[in-house]
Parts: structure tokens; C-alpha cells; sequence
């Protein structure tokens, strides 16, 4: 048999590959492809929990995955092989055939669509995975501070926000042009000190929708008269001479210096611009901005009941997945990254089957990182 696995190559982990869709209730026992001398063929669905794999591929890009043989089989056999993608007009394979079991697999995608690849031996099918093509998306996102008498500076770089992005958002082949509109400082503004006034009555920072709003409101105002400045001196003048362009995704770093009770990141509305981020701890930061992000491209958290951009939770997710909601995560192989963790009222969106999903919530956030091949899908494309 033949099976795959994301690539162990020079990447340590490639967040284009989904290894939990389709994972068994019984590990080692329940896959489809248990016991390998079985007459295999490729199934009526591709969602079904039979072990199968999807990897997802720009158009015109390269995928690397991991192909091991198991069972009877010598490197000799592998000459016997065939590779077979259905139907070919989605993609190619770009690498060798493989003369070894756990060698890297490439594949090269050529035109946005769906297909299967089938390792064939002796008119037989040993072994597949699924592949989503697509065409490579660019997002533009412009970024800035709102500092206050109550907030600091947010501790980002252009080039490690997008860094961070961009090795996230591969699995579903979007990229970030990043725009940092540096900082709106209203330290000296009565108004706006006196609309937080009511949300830090408590001492630390109160999310609610008025709040959200009422910030956009002031660094959109901002950043509007900034747009207006023609004068040559006086734009020079300015921190920060990058201007908000009006087909911009919008990041705001919103960082209480009083803290923010465990607050990391919200959204005004689901499926829409701009996502806040109230923290600058480096590797959780830039998991919860991404997971922000995730819900201003129309993604939902694994249990939210309402819709988001017109698609609901149960458009991307699977319904084994949304079965696990509240189930206690076991501690899998090796070959899986599920942690054993238990269930809480605070973790009430991980799935027994799928815990590290980005847009699920897991107190270990900068492993949280995988998406899967429905929210591939369904992610927004555009800002």
C-alpha cells in the first residue's frame, strides 16, 4: 500500500496538507487501507473517514508531500508503479518516481479544480491522496497602532507580520502585501479618552461591538485626514507617510497596557474588515492575528451557530468533525499532532478530532496553526 503524509523535508511542517478530515475513530485500525490486501478504489466521497489526505496547490506551484510503502513490498516493486492524477487537467507530478518509501512527492498544480492521485502497481490502486488547486491569491492588509493614554505601541514588523502570515495562510495559497500605517496617536485626545473611559471600568480593557466600533471609527477619521494632507512639508512630516488605500483589508493593533483579560483579538462582524489585536507576546500574537484575520475571510470558530459571509459552520467543516464538539481530545500516535487535552467550558470550540485547528480555541495558541480542506474553500480571496 502506499500512503502519505506531509512532507518531513526542509520545512518541519507544511500547512497545506490536512491529515485530520478524514481521521479515523480507531487509529491503526479503521482506515480504509487496513488491511493492504484489500482491493482498493478511490471513494464515493472524498470527505469519508478512510484515511485519504488532501494537499492544496497554486496554480503553477509545487506541493511536497511524503510517500511511504507499506506491506509486501522491495524497492524493486517501486519501478512497477504509475502515477495517476484524475483528471490530469488539474495537476502533474513534478518529481521523479520515487525509488524509496519515504521520499518526498512533488506535485505541480496547473489549472484551479479538484482531482485525485492514484499510485497504480500491477493494475491495481495502491494508494491515493486529494488535491486542491487553486489560483494564488494576494491579499492587501494595511496595519497601524492606536495608541492612547491607555495603550502602547504595537510590536510588530511589516516583514515578521508578514512572515507569520504568509506561512499560515500558504495552506489556502493566499500571500499579504502588507502596508504598516504606523501610529495613530490620540494621547492628547480628549474624545477618545473619554469614549474608552466606560470600557476600562473594571481597570482592564471590556471587548464589546461599541467599543470595536467606536476605535474604527476614530482611525478611520485619522487616517482620512491623513489622506487629505497634499502639502509636500507637511506629509513629511508625518511618522509615517504610508497612506490607507481603499481595497485594504484593515489590521489594528489595540494593546491595553492595564492588560486586556485575556483577550487576544476580536472582530466587529464576521466576514468583514478590520480585525483587532490587543497583544504583542510574539508567538501567540501572531496566531490569534491570523485567526482574526481568519474570521474577516468569512471563517467561524468549529461551534458557532451563525453564519459568516454567507456560510455557515457546517459548510466548512465535516460532520464527524462537529460530532466531537465538547469530547475530551485523546492522545493519538505520533504520526498525528493532537495533544491530550481535556475538555473545558474555556476550550469549548476544540473537536476531539481536530483541537490545533487555527480557528478553534486552545490555550497552547502558537501551534494552532492548520486549516483544513473545507475552509481552504471557503476562505475569502479577496480583501
Amino acid at each position: 500500500m502506499a500512503t502519505f503524509e506531509g512532507s518531513t523535508g526542509p520545512r518541519s511542517s507544511y500547512f497545506g496538507f490536512d491529515d485530520k478530515t478524514n481521521l479515523v475513530a480507531k487509529v491503526g485500525a479503521d482506515e480504509y487501507w487496513v488491511p493492504p490486501t484489500d482491493a482498493k478504489t478511490l471513494p464515493g466521497s472524498k470527505e469519508d473517514r478512510d484515511g485519504a489526505r488532501w494537499v492544496s496547490v497554486g496554480v503553477g506551484r509545487e506541493a511536497q508531500v511524503e510517500i511511504n510503502f507499506g506491506g509486501a513490498f522491495t524497492n524493486t516493486c517501486l519501478g512497477n508503479c504509475t502515477y495517476e492524477i484524475v483528471p490530469a487537467t488539474v495537476a502533474e507530478v513534478s518529481s521523479p518516481s520515487p525509488t524509496a518509501s519515504g521520499v518526498a512527492f512533488k506535485i505541480k498544480g496547473k489549472a484551479a479544480g479538484e482531482a485525485s492521485v492514484k499510485v497504480i502497481c500491477d493494475g491495481q490502486l495502491r494508494g491515493y491522496f486529494h488535491i486542491w488547486c487553486v489560483q494564488p491569491a494576494v491579499i492587501h492588509l494595511d496595519v497601524c497602532s492606536i495608541v492612547t493614554t491607555r495603550t502602547s505601541t504595537g510590536a510588530y514588523t511589516s516583514a515578521g507580520l508578514k512572515a507569520a502570515l504568509d506561512e499560515i495562510y500558504r495552506q489556502a495559497v493566499i500571500s499579504f502585501d502588507i502596508n504598516d500605517l504606523g501610529v495613530l496617536d490620540f494621547t492628547s485626545d480628549a474624545a477618545m479618552a473619554a469614549f474608552e473611559t466606560p470600557f476600562y471600568s473594571t481597570g482592564q480593557f471590556k471587548k464589546t461591538t461599541a467599543a470595536l466600533i467606536g476605535l474604527d471609527l476614530f482611525a478611520r477619521r485619522s487616517l482620512s485626514a491623513r489622506a487629505a494632507i497634499t502639502n509636500p512639508a507637511l506629509r513629511a512630516s508625518l511618522a509615517n507617510t504610508n497612506l490607507p488605500r481603499p481595497d485594504a483589508m484593515r489590521l489594528y493593533f489595540y494593546v491595553p497596557t492595564v492588560g486586556a483579560n485575556g483577550l487576544l483579538g476580536s472582530v466587529i462582524n464576521m466576514g468583514k474588515s478590520p480585525a483587532f489585536t490587543t497583544t504583542n507576546s510574539s508567538g501567540v500574537w501572531q496566531n490569534a492575528t491570523a485567526h482574526e484575520l481568519g474570521h474577516s475571510l468569512d471563517m467561524v470558530h468549529p461551534n458557532d451557530t451563525a453564519t459568516a459571509g454567507g456560510a455557515s459552520r457546517t459548510a466548512q467543516f465535516p460532520a464527524h468533525h462537529l460530532s466531537s464538539l465538547g469530547v475530551a481530545v485523546p492522545a493519538l500516535p505520533s504520526t498525528n499532532t493532537e495533544p491530550a487535552v481535556p475538555s473545558t467550558s474555556s476550550h469549548s470550540n476544540i473537536m476531539k478530532a481536530d483541537p490545533l485547528n487555527l480557528m478553534g480555541y486552545l490555550s497552547n495558541r502558537p501551534i494552532t496553526k492548520p486549516l483544513r480542506y473545507r475552509q481552504w474553500k471557503n476562505c475569502r480571496r479577496t480583501a
